[in-house]
């Protein structure tokens, strides 16, 4: 009779186990026992097959942790979608909710997931903005009124699983969506590390001071937690080096609340196809100072600079608005989005995880 491979390879497990040989009771108890581990495997390996960088490949061991049995959709085109935008991000929110506790603060390290968290936050309202046509909106049993005159987000519908499994749009499309509201954030934090530090060995000196002084906290937590801070430092320093070395840093250094907004509103200026007039109107909106007026060729010298190009077809003049005083639903999401450079609280990192994620029914 064959005896059961234990310690062996996760696929010769699952061949043996697809040959269902008749096992003695005492095997059979053995086998109850390497059961769990042997499905924990086989998972790990499923996720990690839809993971494209390091990050996502340690986000993808952590979510088992907090999630044994995460929900994907049917369609198997849809699997790597929901992994990256919706479990990632619920990995940082779980992450950001241990460390605050601790801290009071969120840690610099948590950025690269951090980035995750509000491109879910960013492509969800994107959505939400999309379908918003009317004052009274509903989407597959989903209500909510949108309001022109909010301050905030909070009137709107929460994030759900249910918006990830089956989106307003193809999972290729929302994919998309989704990479481009999260290398914006990136490019955004980026810079306001630029700003503050101007200096990589500056930069690489904080992040290790700060993880530094997390000993104590680390050594109490469970070992998946303290496997994050070292890959994530590390994601940082890389990206930080490749950001240093682009051209038209020094144009950077002014500006810091227009410049970080201008980043990240740019994955709506493309979607909706806005003029620099429209950014210019959008801007005065957001930042409403005394002062010189936000002109469309200001808006365009400033977004040169930061290597934002509109399209061709977006550089004429804007088409003219029947009621500026009421904005357009994604508009109106642009004029509230608070972006890193304006954080007063903490310059560097105002991460802005979603809270709350309704629970499976």
């Amino acid at each position: 009779m064959e005896n059961l491979p234990f310690n062996t390879p996760l696929t010769k497990a699952r061949e043996f186990l697809k040959r269902k040989p008749t096992l003695t009771q005492p095997q059979m108890l053995e086998l109850s026992k390497q059961l769990p581990t042997i499905q924990k495997r086989e998972k790990l390996s499923d996720l990690g097959s839809l993971a494209s960088n390091a990050v996502e490949v340690l986000a993808a061991k952590q979510l088992l942790e907090i999630d044994p049995d995460p929900v994907f959709p049917e369609d198997p085109h849809g699997h790597r979608f929901v992994f990256r935008c919706f479990h990632i991000p619920r990995v940082a929110n779980f992450l950001a909710s241990a460390f605050q506790t601790e801290r009071g603060s969120l840690p610099l390290f948590l950025a690269p997931l951090g980035f995750y968290a509000i491109a879910c936050e960013r492509t969800h309202l994107d959505w939400v903005m999309m379908l918003s046509k009317t004052p009274k909106n509903s989407y597959r049993g989903i209500d909510w009124e949108y309001k022109h005159f909010a301050n905030d987000f909070s009137h709107l519908p929460a994030i759900t699983e249910d918006w990830f499994l089956i989106p307003p749009e193809k999972f290729n499309a929302a994919l998309e969506r989704f990479d481009t509201w999260r290398k914006h954030a990136a490019l955004s934090f980026n810079w306001c590390l630029y700003s503050n530090f101007q200096n990589s060995d500056a930069v690489f000196n904080f992040l290790r001071h700060e993880a530094k002084g997390l000993g104590s906290f680390l050594l109490k937590a469970p070992k998946w937690i303290k496997d994050f801070p070292g890959p994530l430092i590390a994601e940082i320093e890389h990206d930080f080096e490749v950001f240093v070395k682009s051209k038209g840093l020094a144009k950077m250094l002014r500006d810091k609340e227009l410049a970080t907004w201008l980043i990240e509103i740019w994955p709506l200026v493309l979607s909706q196809g806005w003029h620099y007039g429209e950014i210019a109107k959008l801007a005065s909106r957001r930042f409403p100072r005394g002062g010189p007026v936000i002109t469309a060729s200001a808006i365009k010298a400033r977004c040169e600079s930061l290597a934002l190009h509109l399209p061709k077809e977006s550089r004429g003049r804007p088409p003219k608005e029947a009621d500026s005083a009421i904005l357009t639903p994604p508009k109106w999401m642009a004029t509230r989005i608070k972006s890193f450079g304006m954080s007063h609280q903490c310059s560097l990192y105002p991460l802005r995880v979603p809270t709350v994620y309704a629970k499976r029914k």
